[in-house]
């Protein structure tokens, strides 16, 4: 099987789980962005052998091009697009060997993600066209899509470690940043969210330098209280994120990929959303959401007080255990 879900890092994450799946079935190959391989890397459980490609959304391969001889001849039983990208679509109409080429069509989240088609359908190299419930969230829209192509249905079965329990001075992990703009919460907002809380109890704040601007002005804000705070710079092998993300107590950001790594590495998140709704793209397990109260509306609409509820919420379910035989659980 060739599955395509070229970028960015939170769809790359999203699919994580349901590749983990699909290889129980077949083998598999992901075309994925060679800046994303080591996401993919970084989880041992996967086994699938990964062809990098750096196109852009909607460029053009010519059928010429020496990738497109490279598919050819592994000879795929089946091709599942979970991209929808014109580049994709462009692709696959140069495959036209491999039995099962599937596609979702999903016009209400393409005018929501701003697909540009270039005026071609994108669904016009596949021979198996998928209508979804744009009501579900993107993964039950592939699961979707895998049982009416390939007759499979899989539940996401994701190893998860034991829940944190936070000891001494809170750990939180802070991504203020996010592709688009109408994602981004203000930064004085994340500095006194994070400002009140440490009024109640130490916290510590490691500031991810994804931009280094909005990591600098939460910083600055946060000098005045009673939080430490550290930067910690992007690391283009993901290594780095892993780490902080793995000592994290919880983690808090814009809706964005370090969120839905966050969620894969077990870590509690709280994501604070934008246009694009939690219940359509949120990260798949311990996470908490907060969203504006109409559609369409920017991260910079929600106030300071319904983060700050929702984190006092999220701190609190995190310190309420109990003993069992000498040991912490989480409830």
């Amino acid at each position: 099987m060739l599955v395509t879900r070229i970028g960015a890092f939170g769809d790359v994450c999203l699919l994580i789980p349901v590749v983990h799946e699909l290889q129980r079935q077949f083998e598999v190959d992901w075309l994925i962005r060679d800046c994303y391989q080591p996401v993919v890397q970084s989880f041992g459980q996967l086994r699938c052998r990964m062809i990098g490609v750096n196109p852009e959304p909607d460029e053009l391969i010519s059928p010429n091009d020496p990738l497109i001889d490279r598919l050819r001849a592994r000879n795929y039983d089946y091709c599942l697009d979970f991209s929808h990208w014109p580049v994709v679509s462009n692709l696959v109409s140069h495959l036209q060997n491999i039995p099962v080429r599937a596609i979702t069509r999903d016009p209400r989240q393409d005018a929501l993600l701003e697909v540009n088609s270039r005026g071609m359908k994108l669904e016009q190299p596949f021979n198996c066209v998928v209508d979804v419930d744009q009501s579900l969230h993107q993964v039950d829209k592939w699961r979707t899509l895998i049982h009416q192509s390939c007759g499979l249905e899989i539940s996401l079965n994701w190893p998860l470690p034991p829940q944190r329990h936070p000891e001494d001075a809170l750990r939180i992990f802070v991504h203020p940043h996010a592709g688009k703009s109408n994602k981004i919460w203000p930064a004085r907002r994340f500095a006194a969210v994070l400002s009140t809380l440490a009024r109640q109890r130490p916290v510590h704040c490691v500031i991810h330098k994804a931009r280094g601007h909005l990591a600098r002005a939460v910083q600055w804000r946060l000098l005045l209280s009673r939080c430490t705070t550290e930067v910690v710079p992007m690391d283009p092998t993901f290594g780095l994120l892993r780490q902080q993300l793995q000592r994290a107590d919880l983690a808090i950001g814009c809706d964005s990929g370090p969120m839905h790594f966050a969620s894969l590495l077990g870590t509690a998140t709280l994501v604070i959303y934008g246009r694009y709704s939690p219940k359509e793209f949120s990260p798949l397990w311990r996470t908490a959401a907060v969203a504006p109260d109409r559609d369409n509306q920017p991260a910079s609409s929600i106030t300071t007080r319904r983060v700050q509820t929702q984190l006092e919420a999220l701190v609190a379910q995190l310190e309420s255990v109990v003993e069992i035989q000498g040991y912490r659980s989480a409830l």
